[in-house]
């Protein structure tokens, strides 16, 4: 199988080892981290990759993207079948899959993850630089949100995000064990000293994005959006869904 992967940069040195042990043949584009912080644009950015693909060069295109924030929402798929994981963000990619992110999630609610690109890719300097953690600069939040519902509404969104951060209680970086000698697991503990939090490292899984790319696709953990329809979120444990365009 030939498949054109297309992949947030989060994933940039995992995805890379996954890539040089699959049987398939991969092509890769990534996304630069920061355009998470302006959904918007990260999904238009993500249609215009799509929409480029050769029409007689792939089988499919996958993507290396989960919901994360309503990005993939609405993402169309025109001549090429698209293959998603069902997952809410990145975090479940990293650790193999939903189940095991759901119980780390109910037992360490309060928790920064890391991965190595997301660490070294980062554009957030206010922050702390983690997976789907990015700041976005706040008047321009509090004025899109001003436009989008309304001056009261506006000061109550800011006031949950900015409450969110203070229940942060620990950073964790997701080893893999290949990636050891770059040092990012001290880098990301001294990260979290100076954010006050607590440290420990959690061996990743990579295998969810090796079936990815293997073409091993079941219907519990991928979405394959065949041409002529888009992408939308379900909000339960199916998490996406493919509705045929109108």
């Amino acid at each position: 199988m030939q498949f054109m992967l297309i992949a947030c940069e989060v994933f940039y040195r995992e995805l890379c080892l996954a890539v040089a042990k699959t049987a398939s043949t991969v092509d890769v584009t990534f996304l630069p981290k920061g355009m998470h912080v302006t959904p918007a644009v990260m999904r238009q950015a993500l249609q215009d990759k799509i929409d480029a693909v050769d029409d007689n060069q792939f089988d499919a295109v996958l993507l290396g993207f989960g919901l994360c924030g309503n990005v993939a929402k609405g993402i169309v798929a025109r001549s090429h079948s698209l293959v998603i994981p069902r997952t809410d963000d990145c975090i479940a990619l990293f650790l193999g899959g939903r189940q095991r992110y759901i119980a780390e999630f109910t037992q360490h609610p309060g928790t920064y993850y890391y991965s190595s690109a997301a660490f070294e890719r980062s554009t957030d300097t206010e922050g702390s630089g983690a997976l789907g953690a990015e700041v976005t600069n706040k008047e321009e939040k509090y004025r899109e949100y001003v436009e989008r519902y309304g001056e009261e509404n506006a000061k109550y969104l800011m006031e949950v995000e900015m409450s969110w951060s203070q229940h942060y209680t620990r950073a964790a970086y997701l080893r893999v064990p290949e990636l050891d000698h770059l040092g990012y697991g001290a880098k990301v503990a001294d990260k979290a000293r100076s954010l006050g939090l607590d440290y420990c490292t959690i061996d990743a899984d990579l295998s969810y994005l090796e079936r990815l790319l293997s073409g091993s696709w079941s219907e519990q953990e991928f979405l394959l959006v065949p041409p002529g329809h888009r992408i939308e979120a379900t909000y339960d444990d199916h998490v996406l869904k493919a509705v045929p365009l109108e």
